[in-house]
């Protein structure tokens, strides 16, 4: 996958294995289909440190941003739920 051009090449190559592998589980593919896979394979040089520098900074950019926004959302709802206790509490 590191050496694909483009990332919609990633994406296919992806979701191909992810489908080849899902129905070797399942016993639709034989073991061999590995076996010939491996011997068949000859990866281009990966497109360059660079790339996959950018693809693992990116990734983890995401992941960060995500748990961000999570403990936000999280934050968000506690502070609610004390002002609906407050309101509860002050109202009896």
């Amino acid at each position: 996958m590191n050496a694909a051009p483009t990332h919609g090449q990633v994406f296919k190559i992806a979701l191909e294995a992810s489908s080849r592998i899902a129905s070797w589980h399942t016993g639709g593919v034989p073991t061999a289909w590995f076996e010939e896979a491996v011997r068949a394979h000859s990866p281009r040089k990966a497109r360059g440190t660079l790339r996959v520098f950018v693809t693992s900074t990116g990734a983890a950019a995401g992941l960060v941003l995500t748990g961000l926004t999570a403990s936000a959302v999280a934050g968000v709802d506690a502070s609610v739920a004390h002002l609906r206790v407050e309101k509860a509490a002050g109202d009896t």
